[in-house]
This record gives C-alpha cells, structure tokens and sequence, in this order.
C-alpha cells in the first residue's frame, strides 16, 4: 500500500458517519422548523415593538395636548398678573398722591401718578377756598340764612367728607 492510500483509509477511520439518505428529511424539518420558530419570533418581536410604539405615540400626543393646555393656563395667569400689578401701581399712585396733599384716596382722578397728584391739587385747592368763602359767608346770627341750593348742600357734603376723613 502507498502512502497516499494509506493516509485515504487512515482518514476513512477517523471520519465521522456521513449523514444518509434517511437522515437528511429529518434534518431539513428540524431546519425549516427552527426557521418557522425564528420567523414566530421575529414577528412576534416587531408586534410588540409595534404595540409599545403605537403606545409611546399615544402618550406622546397626550403630553402634546396637556403641554398646550398648560401653556394657555400660563399665559392667561401673566396676563392676570399683570392686571394686578398696574392696578396695584395706580392705588400706590392714588394713595401717594392723597397722602401727599392731604386728601382723601377717594376722590382722585386719573391714571397715573402726575394725574392723581394734579386731581389732589385741585381738590385741596378747592377745599381751601370752600374754606375760607365758608368764613366770609357766616351770618352774624341776626340775618337769615340764604335758601339752601343742591349745589351748596353737596358742598357741604363734601366738605364734611373731607374733615372728617383720616387721609
């Protein structure tokens, strides 16, 4: 025997079995089956990725539409803030200015603070002379008193308003 045939059958000892004929139906069904188990699993994998996107999507959409919601609340509560704020900022105005000359917050008009500073003027003004014409019109006790008009009568009302006040 030469060394090549040798080498062949020592080679054919040492080989495994080659599969036969019988085997080989066996072995295709268990490969199409372990590709059916893989395709169930694949398939099975892109549902639920599917199903867990279109929840993500849902989620997504309702965090969407509350984030606007908020939005609105926010600017409708800056909106009122500021309200508040230059309303606060036109007392603060009224009652610097009522403090200033003396009279009462009420009674002042306008919208800033050069307005309710010129009303008080006026005001104090006014009563300062209501003041002293009152002085200059006061009977002796012998004379009688001029009929009362509404104009006098709301004068005087004013008048008593503006002593007694607190301002």
């Amino acid at each position: 025997m030469s060394d090549a045939e040798s080498a062949v059958s020592e080679a054919e000892k040492n080989a495994e079995p080659v599969e036969t004929v019988k085997d080989q139906p066996e072995a295709e069904k268990a490969a199409d089956k372990a590709v059916q188990n893989e395709e169930q699993a694949n398939k099975n994998t892109f549902e639920t990725l599917r199903e867990e996107s279109k929840k993500w999507e849902a989620q997504a959409r309702e965090s969407s539409a509350k984030l606007e919601d908020l939005q609105k609340q926010l600017d409708k509560a800056r909106v009122e803030i500021s309200s508040i704020r230059s309303t606060a900022e036109i007392d603060r105005a009224r009652f610097t200015a009522a403090e200033k000359f003396g009279v009462p917050s009420d009674f002042l008009q306008g919208s800033n603070a050069e307005e309710f500073e010129e009303s008080a003027k006026r005001l104090k003004d006014w009563k300062t002379h209501q003041d002293f014409s009152r002085t200059d019109t006061l009977s002796l006790g012998n004379e009688p008193e001029p009929a009362e008009t509404e104009e006098r009568k709301s004068q005087r009302f004013l008048l008593d308003v503006l002593k007694n006040s607190r301002h």
